[in-house]
């Protein structure tokens, strides 16, 4: 197994937890909540006072509502593990529902659409994750029209292997969105600081085959205050779940190709502590 497929394959173990009932998921790392939605659902139909397939759920980490137009292992990350680094257990999350006395959270979480008495989860996620395709791409080529000119076959292959985690089928479809040999302008990146609500669009040239960007480039470039070597605190940052200290003078360009996520961001994940 490569280890792009190793990426690919990474998974978190969740435990969605209603009343005193509980539904376990096997989770790809670069999947959506909203994929398992329909499941959960239907799982705790028979326990909610609503019909559940009408009314918006969301999912909650210690009262915090998960944003699930993250992927999972971004919000594992981002929210678990910064208190649980040693000890990487199952990840618990509890289920809410839209009802007179709990409102959906819509100013922190984006709200879905009900037609015909129903939710369409899936194809809500399919517009988020088309919008940050379209975003990268124009990151790395300077313009999305490799995006918006995707046949309608592809756009379908495309989406049926994210919701499907069809590894051969995606990666067919996504090279289109770069042509081999053509120079990428800009690394698409995205910075998330563990404990607060900061996200940095943290676009950056890859640099030469001389002289190539690298991790810690980045993150001085980007979070000069949070890097700096005069720092009482401690800064990690976190790729798919892994310490990428270890990787910090390797060239980004080579670390995002290994590690970007389904929508061609690379996510960093950056977590702090006071220096022991």
């Amino acid at each position: 197994m490569t280890v792009h497929q190793s990426v690919w394959n990474g998974h978190i173990n969740v435990k969605v937890v209603y009343k005193d009932s509980a539904f376990l998921l096997y989770v790809h790392r670069n999947s959506y909540f909203p994929l398992h939605y329909p499941l959960i659902a239907k799982f705790f139909s028979a326990l909610a006072p609503t019909d559940l397939t009408s009314t918006p759920l969301w999912l909650e980490h210690e009262d915090v509502p998960i944003k699930w137009n993250l992927p999972v292992g971004v919000l594992y990350d981002l929210l678990y593990l910064p208190a649980n680094k040693h000890k990487r257990h199952q990840w618990t999350l509890y289920l809410k529902f839209d009802t007179p006395s709990l409102l959906y959270p819509s100013n922190d979480i984006i709200p879905f659409s009900i037609t015909s008495k129903s939710i369409d989860y899936v194809s809500m996620l399919s517009q988020v994750i088309v919008n940050q395709l379209k975003q990268s791409t124009f990151v790395m080529n300077g313009n999305a029209r490799a995006m918006m000119s995707l046949s309608e076959d592809d756009s379908r292959t495309l989406w049926k292997a994210i919701a499907d985690h069809d590894y051969g089928s995606f990666h067919a479809v996504a090279k289109k969105l770069h042509s081999r040999g053509q120079q990428i302008q800009r690394i698409p990146v995205k910075l998330y600081i563990a404990g607060t609500s900061t996200m940095i669009q943290a676009p950056i040239s890859p640099g030469t085959s001389e002289n190539p960007t690298t991790m810690n480039d980045l993150l001085h470039k980007w979070a000069p205050s949070i890097f700096d070597n005069s720092s009482a605190l401690t800064s990690t940052p976190i790729i798919h779940g892994v310490d990428a200290l270890a990787i910090a003078d390797e060239p980004l360009l080579k670390i995002w190709s290994t590690f970007r996520h389904l929508d061609n961001f690379l996510y960093v994940v950056v977590t702090i502590q006071p220096q022991s």
